[in-house]
């Protein structure tokens, strides 16, 4: 493995990890959001 093409795989590993911790986030709160929306208005 060429550095330049490990450099490049690690950014995009580093990308890949943090969409993913991104997205876990943004469903949480929106479950948290939608229960509370749920449980206030049924």
């Amino acid at each position: 493995m060429t550095r330049a093409y490990s450099l490049t795989w690690m950014k995009c590993c580093k990308r890949g990890i943090t969409e993913d911790i991104l997205k876990n986030l943004i469903n949480k709160k929106f479950n948290k959001s939608m229960r509370y929306l749920y449980v206030k208005f049924f």
